[in-house]
Formats: structure tokens, C-alpha cells, sequence
């Protein structure tokens, strides 16, 4: 006890010394001199803390460094009073993909499908917009997880480029995502009617066509803007990425012919049945792609009529190096149309 005194200031030593004449007083001081005690019995110091002071607008937020090297918490606001709240360190969990089957009544067959679901949201009771992507012909249900859509958008996530949102990558073989002609498959009421319920039934999603969105590569991007064009009602936002618009003589026979082939072609969609176009639309297309001509035909049928749409023809060609280089581009596009 006499080296513990010895450790203290002249003052604190005076009223140490009266306290041991008064019980209460005595009691409080050995309550705010125990940290320095317990510190002083174990002879190990503190490591030092680095911390910073953030000013975020009028308020003052104190951040600690050098914890953890992931990313962080968002900084809650601090107190009007002034008073400093300390920034959660704990690291923000990653989203996660899942790959599930489930049964469509317009097929009559087991389909199955990638879901991406953002981070928090097992442990979170939010609801959130859904964007389902279609694969290109050739491809399948995993080619835009392939591709890095999955992990690009966990990361815009992650750093609050881009708001928390599900992803659906369905499986459509060779089918144009249409209901084909002659009474064949219903592969656009599969997307429509089944997958879109299934997924409002299965997740917590925004189940409304302002938090709905839909977009395609090559085959896919034609099967988004034709079933958007029939369903007004489930889309507010549209993607077409390199979509592949065939004229009717290289038209596939389940697009029908004459009027069939009209219903099934976007283009004919806009320009001769002067559909509406009730949602936002993005349309790019690598320079060196083969199907460019078709595409600026389109363009110009929209132009033409005063729709509002976002046009980028960018160096590359028909090819997976093209449509993941412009991944950011697209997931921000979608997150500001459904915002």
C-alpha cells in the first residue's frame, strides 16, 4: 500500500489519508482508484489506441483505427448535445448465392435458378427490390454469376454504392424467353407468372412493379425488353445488353411468321403495334458486334417516338469479356432506375 501511495500525486495522497477517516468517502475512492490498482498488481501496460476525430456535417463522431481491416459498419449520427458515439468496427458480412430448383406449372418441369441474397439478410426483416437477369443462348442459369455480376454487386453493397437488392438468374435453355408459337412451350409464362411468384412467395422481397427489374445478354436481352413489352405491369426497369433483335427470315420457327413473329419481336412491337413503352430502358452494345444494325434500328424506332431511353454503343464485341467489363455500369443503372 505505502509503494501505491507513492505512485500518487500529492493531492490524491491527501485524500486518500482523509478518507480512511470517513467510511463513505473511503469506500468511493477506492471504487476510482481500483482501475489503477488492478493495473498497477499486473504491471502490464495498455496498448495505446490510435483514434480520429471525423466532423460529419455540424456533428463530431470519434472513429478508432487500426482494428479491423474490413469494411466497416455504417457511422451512426452522433447526439445533438455534441456528445461523441464510437463507429461499429465489426465487418460488414458478405451476401451469398444460392442455387435452387423449383417446379413451374407453365413447363411442367423442375427448373432451377441462381438467387443471389445481400448481406444482412438473414439476420434483418427488410424487404427488397429484385432484379432477375436472363442468360444468352448458349449460356444458363449461372452464366451471369460466371460472368461476376454476384460478386460485383456484393461489393457496390458493401461500400453503399448501391442499395441491398435480390438476384434471380433463371435457367431458359434455347427459348427466347417466349411462349412459343403453334401452342409450344410457355417459356414466357414461366418468367412471368411462375418464377416472379415464386420468388415474392419464397423471399422478402418488394413485391411491386416499382422494385422490379429485368435484364438479359444476347438472347436474354431480347427476351427482357419482349417480356417487359407484355407485362408493363411487372417491370419499371429494363435491360437490354447486347440483345440479338432476328428479322423474321432469321427468325428460329417458334417465333411464328407474319403476325406470330410481330407479337415475339420487340422491334415490330415498337415500331409497327406502337406499344407503349411504360418503363425505364437501358440499351448498349459492343462496337464490333454483329448484331449492332439491328440494335441502332431499334434505337432510332425509340428516338423516333419520343421514349426516353439510355443508348451506349462502347468498344468491344458479342463476347463475356464485354458484358463483365460493364457490370458496375449496369447494377448502378438498375439501382438508380428502382430507386
Amino acid at each position: 500500500m505505502r509503494s501505491l501511495l507513492q505512485l500518487l500525486s500529492p493531492r490524491l495522497r491527501a485524500i486518500f489519508r482523509r478518507s480512511t477517516e470517513r467510511p463513505t468517502l473511503l469506500l468511493s475512492t477506492l471504487v476510482l482508484l481500483a482501475p489503477l490498482l488492478f493495473h498497477w498488481r499486473n504491471a502490464a501496460p495498455l496498448p495505446p489506441v490510435e483514434a480520429k476525430v471525423t466532423r460529419l456535417s455540424s456533428k463530431v463522431v470519434t472513429q478508432q483505427r487500426g482494428l479491423v481491416t474490413s469494411p466497416t459498419a455504417q457511422v451512426p449520427a452522433a447526439t445533438s448535445d455534441g456528445f461523441f458515439t464510437l463507429e461499429s468496427t465489426a465487418p460488414v458480412p458478405r451476401g451469398r448465392a444460392r442455387h435452387k430448383v423449383f417446379y413451374s406449372s407453365a413447363l411442367d418441369r423442375e427448373m432451377d435458378y441462381w438467387l443471389y441474397l445481400p448481406p444482412n439478410y438473414d439476420s434483418s426483416r427488410r424487404r427488397y427490390p429484385v432484379l432477375y437477369v436472363l442468360h444468352g443462348r448458349g449460356g444458363s442459369s449461372s452464366e451471369w454469376k460466371e460472368l461476376g455480376l454476384f460478386d460485383q454487386a456484393d461489393t457496390l453493397i458493401r461500400q453503399q454504392k448501391i442499395a441491398p437488392l435480390i438476384i434471380v438468374a433463371p435457367q431458359g435453355e434455347l427459348s427466347y424467353w417466349m411462349n412459343h408459337a403453334n401452342n409450344g412451350p410457355r417459356w414466357g409464362d414461366y418468367i412471368t407468372q411462375d418464377l416472379v411468384t415464386h420468388i415474392d412467395m419464397s423471399y422478402r422481397t418488394q413485391a411491386e412493379r416499382s422494385h422490379r427489374a429485368i435484364g438479359g445478354i444476347s438472347m436474354g436481352g431480347h427476351g427482357a425488353i419482349q417480356l417487359a413489352l407484355h407485362h408493363p405491369e411487372l417491370f419499371s426497369a429494363v435491360g437490354g445488353h447486347s440483345a440479338v433483335f432476328r428479322t423474321e427470315a432469321e427468325a428460329f420457327p417458334f417465333f411464328g411468321t407474319g403476325a406470330d413473329y410481330q407479337q415475339r419481336d420487340p422491334v415490330s412491337l415498337v415500331r409497327d403495334l406502337n406499344t407503349p413503352v411504360p418503363f425505364a430502358l437501358w440499351l448498349d452494345m459492343g462496337a464490333s458486334d454483329p448484331w449492332l444494325p439491328r440494335t441502332v434500328a431499334f434505337h432510332e424506332i425509340l428516338s423516333e417516338r419520343g421514349v426516353v431511353h439510355s443508348w451506349h454503343v462502347n468498344p468491344g464485341g458479342h463476347e463475356g469479356a464485354y458484358w463483365s467489363g460493364h457490370l458496375r455500369a449496369y447494377l448502378e443503372w438498375y439501382d438508380e432506375a428502382l430507386r
